[in-house]
């Protein structure tokens, strides 16, 4: 099945999106739009360009004029565009990419490695955006590179409402910018044109992935847009998660080209189609790979097929974006709830490792061998999750993939962690601590990106259980920023000290007893019938204390997510024995270089609620 966008965003494969400028007799002001085309290929050429058309902007006072880099004051700029955008970014009414102004290009530095066998070592931590009484609910943020003619060198984007309220009809995203990825703007509203339904003027926006493409210098924003499956649920009404995938275009991040919808809601089975987690350049085939799954809403109030499951799968574009093709499998698993939320990292050999949130108490994972196009059959991994997204990247500058995730197998989302595999995911070491949980805390849905040997972690701050008691600006988007050592040279001279000593939080150094388990080893030795029926059992207890939706269990401020209730710390006792030797031990086999399962025991530690 083809899905091609309404209109192409360049006529012929053979031509390159670069920056140009329409020529004038004047010099480039707020009066012309500066738009990225399609570059005039040397030699014959019959297909149609697209040519820049000049525009008259909304605002074309107290705006700074293009100058030489030498003499560009950046942050006068960013200061002048803030106050002129007036909380909203631009979006165009067409699909080239265009850009506010011709800044000066800047230039994408990166980060080295810390010396070999050093601990991983925390550069920052802290909240980007804290909820408050505008925006009281924020999720599911995604940070990323911002296009060289941009004026912030990162962007954070995530979704938000008013209300408090997950899928509230008007959720919107929030973006906000920085340049040292510390201190960051306040949030301004991507103004994604609204879709209407029979009962509101506006719907809602979920899940934003962002891509930053290297060749055009183009930021690519995925999101779903609901229109049907609205429910009432607690006196509140709300949309089920997901709807129609779609996708805008920025040059710079502030102004984004009219949205090209990728995947439809209607189509196979009328399931609400949502993406959460960022796309995988396969580097044989070029091709661009996009996780997304569809769910089953919990409402009669949309018309979906019956028969469809709550299934995973992917989107292909073979073109860089110009058209797309879903993927023929859609993946589902006996013994566990469902496989949604997939996260995707090229491993050796050109294959691709999937990893998914199974609505039990472990992670499930997939490959494939063919840039994307085919999947093996699922399996369980030993890698522990409370029901909740994680984020896998693969960082060239160490030759590693990175894994953030909830180091924990039932409860609150706590112990907020990054493992990294130096063997395509068969084995994981824990590297540093992003955060924890106090009562009343969760701390999930990691997103990475990376520069150089540098990991920058976005994730959420929620509130569950005992809500009156904790501020509401407790909550909201954080950011970790820590740096990997290298895997190549000499160790540093002191050598990597041993776990524990006086070092606390992501300095503490790696030790044996921080390997997880990972997918190889799952495959072949955790797979029997007497392990998956323990897992089905569990999985079938959790279903009656959670949310089926991944909308819900995000809960938002309002939903009574009672985890310290007596039947869910009942639960999360049996979920927490299951891995649990009588030396009051988790062990899990490791895989080591002989592929020989060895068993080792990783400490537990107390829950801190």
């Amino acid at each position: 099945m083809d899905i091609s966008p309404d209109q192409p965003f360049y006529e012929s494969p053979e031509l390159n999106l670069e920056i140009r400028t329409l020529e004038t007799n004047s010099a480039p002001s707020w009066e012309q739009d500066h738009v990225i085309a399609p570059a005039m290929p040397t030699g014959k050429h019959t297909g149609n360009v697209e040519v820049p058309r000049l525009i008259r902007p909304e605002l074309t006072k107290a705006t700074p004029q293009a100058s030489n880099s030498s003499s560009f004051d950046r942050k006068q700029a960013q200061r002048q565009v803030l106050q002129m955008l007036n909380g909203k970014a631009k979006i165009s009414t067409n699909k080239i990419p265009t850009v506010l102004q011709s800044w000066p290009s800047r230039t994408h530095t990166t980060v080295s490695c810390l010396k070999k066998g050093a601990p991983a070592k925390t550069e920052w931590s802290g909240y980007v955006h804290n909820n408050n009484d505008e925006w009281k609910y924020g999720h599911m943020a995604m940070v990323s590179r911002v296009p060289k003619r941009g004026l912030w060198n990162w962007i954070i984007v995530w979704q938000a409402t008013h209300t408090g309220i997950e899928g509230s009809p008007g959720q919107k995203l929030l973006a906000a910018f920085s340049d040292d990825a510390r201190a960051w703007t306040k949030p301004i509203v991507i103004p994604i044109p609204p879709v209407s339904s029979a009962v509101h003027q506006e719907t809602a926006v979920w899940g934003p992935v962002l891509h930053y493409d290297l060749k055009t210098d183009v930021l690519w924003l995925f999101y779903s847009q609901s229109s049907t499956c609205l429910k009432r649920k607690r006196g509140h009404l709300r949309y089920a998660p997901g709807g129609d995938i779609k996708v805008v275009m920025s040059a710079d991040a502030l102004k984004w080209t009219a949205p090209t919808t990728v995947y439809t809601q209607a189509a196979d089975g009328g399931l609400p189609k949502i993406v959460a987690n960022q796309l995988v350049v396969h580097k044989a085939s070029g091709a661009w790979v996009l996780p997304y799954w569809q769910e089953r809403p919990k409402t009669r109030s949309c018309h979906t097929d019956r028969s469809a499951p709550t299934a995973a799968g992917v989107i292909i574009s073979k073109d860089q974006g110009k058209t797309w093709k879903v993927g023929s499998q859609r993946l589902t698993a006996r013994g566990t709830r469902y496989l949604i939320e997939a996260t995707l990292a090229e491993i050796s050999g050109g294959r691709i490792l999937q990893l998914w949130r199974s609505g039990g108490i472990r992670l499930w994972q997939s490959t494939s061998t063919d840039g994307g196009v085919t999947w093996a059959k699922p399996t369980p991994t030993g890698i522990p999750n409370p029901n909740t997204k994680v984020n896998m990247v693969r960082v060239d500058a160490t030759n590693q993939i990175a894994l953030a995730f909830n180091d924990v197998s039932g409860g609150p989302r706590r112990r907020l962690r990054v493992a990294v595999s130096d063997d395509s995911g068969a084995s994981w070491k824990r590297v540093m601590d992003i955060d924890s949980s106090g009562v009343g805390l969760h701390f999930s849905y990691p997103t990475i990106a990376v520069q150089g040997c540098r990991l920058l972690v976005a994730y959420s701050l929620m509130r569950h259980g005992h809500r009156d008691k904790i501020p509401i600006s407790k909550s909201g988007i954080k950011l970790h920023i820590a740096t990997l050592p290298s895997t190549e040279g000499p160790p540093s001279a002191a050598g990597p000290p041993r776990a524990g000593a006086g070092l606390k939080g992501s300095e503490r150094a790696p030790a044996e007893e921080d390997k997880l388990v990972g997918f190889s080893v799952i495959a072949q030795n955790d797979s029997s019938p007497e392990i998956l029926a323990r897992d089905a059992a569990l999985v079938h207890a959790l279903q009656d204390l959670e949310q089926d939706e991944v909308g819900d269990d995000e809960d938002g401020e309002d939903v009574d997510n009672e985890d310290d209730s007596s039947a869910s710390s009942q639960l999360n006792s049996q979920v927490d024995s299951s891995f649990i030797s009588p030396r009051n031990k988790t062990q899990v086999p490791i895989f080591s270089v002989g592929n020989t399962p060895d068993t080792k025991h990783i400490g537990r530690e107390d829950a801190e609620d």
